[in-house]
């Protein structure tokens, strides 16, 4: 019966895991994954790896390549933010380049394939910019036939981030005390069943969660799992933030969202960012222009012999 069980538990996901992320949390990613295209406990003949990909491109504009695969009962999204010059994604089977994000084209390696673009040219997400389609055409410029080749190559472009923040300059200040508890509950596929003795009686407090599926190895989980929730108390104190203790705050969340895209490989060109103190707010608004890898390769779906999607 436990090799049989096995069996069956082997045919669904049970599990997704996320690699890669920084912009966005794991937490968000698997939620949103799990509730709107593979909810636990879905047959794994049922997902299709490609059709998830362009969901998730579409859904998350800050993200330029997302391959999700499968192995055992696990569901494994791997992310690329941005695509670091020393990191160049390629494929083997026949595909384009194309722009994960609107820009201005500044330089062109063509490696295989067909140039598209050229520098200068203003070009939008999803647009090809190397084409692994080769058409052949007669001494009457008509189509003879068409052959396909994995594109590849790297294209630059000039690009813009929007930058938004906004600080209050009342907020609330956190002491911790030396008080904590654990709660747990069972995760039996879908459903969660609250263990007793559980009751958290502090006024403020916050939840650290750690939730732990049972594996029988790397990457076959089972649809049985303890999740620990550490709650620690906390009291809150009210703080008034001076003009200068606000802005060298927001100046400082600025100079690390900065920090953090010149470590994905992304070269900073101009900095239009402003921060200013309006109605109790420090706001910080503007754009950030930069230069980075921006294009991708997108697999071409060949449906019959001469056309392609």
């Amino acid at each position: 019966m436990f090799i049989i069980g096995i069996f069956i538990f082997s045919n669904y996901i049970w599990n997704v895991s996320i690699e890669g992320n920084e912009l966005y949390t794991k937490e968000e990613l698997t939620k949103n994954i799990i509730d709107e295209y593979v909810p636990i406990g879905t047959n794994k003949k049922e997902i299709d790896c490609n059709e998830l990909e362009k969901a998730l491109r579409e859904q998350y504009k800050n993200i330029a390549w997302i391959s999700c695969q499968i192995k055992g009962t696990n569901l494994i999204v791997n992310i690329e933010e941005t695509i670091p010059t020393d990191q160049i994604i390629t494929m083997t089977e026949p595909c384009n380049i194309t722009a994960y994000k609107d820009a201005i084209i500044t330089d062109i390696v063509i490696n295989n394939g067909t140039r598209v673009v050229n520098i200068g040219d203003e070009i939008k997400k999803n647009d090809v910019l190397i084409t692994g389609v080769v058409n052949i055409y007669n001494e009457y410029e008509e189509l003879i036939e068409s052959s396909y080749t994995a594109a590849q190559g790297t294209v630059w472009g000039i690009v813009e981030y929007e930058y938004s923040d906004e600080l209050s300059m009342t907020t609330s200040d956190k002491t911790y005390t030396s008080n904590s508890k654990n709660t747990y509950s069972l995760n039996i596929g879908n459903n969660i069943i609250k263990l007793p003795f559980a009751k958290v009686n502090y006024n403020h407090y916050d939840v650290i969660t750690e939730s732990n599926k049972i594996k029988l190895f790397n990457n076959f989980y089972l649809p049985i799992g303890i999740t620990k929730n550490t709650c620690k108390e906390y009291n809150l104190s009210s703080v008034k933030l001076s003009e200068d203790e606000a802005l060298e705050i927001a100046n400082k969340r600025l100079v690390l969202y900065i920090d953090n895209l010149k470590k994905k490989g992304v070269s900073i060109l101009e900095n239009n960012v402003t921060i200013s103190i309006e109605n109790d707010k420090c706001i910080a608004s503007g754009t950030i222009v930069a230069k980075e890898v921006i294009g991708i390769p997108s697999k071409i779906d060949i449906t019959q012999e001469g056309e392609q999607q």
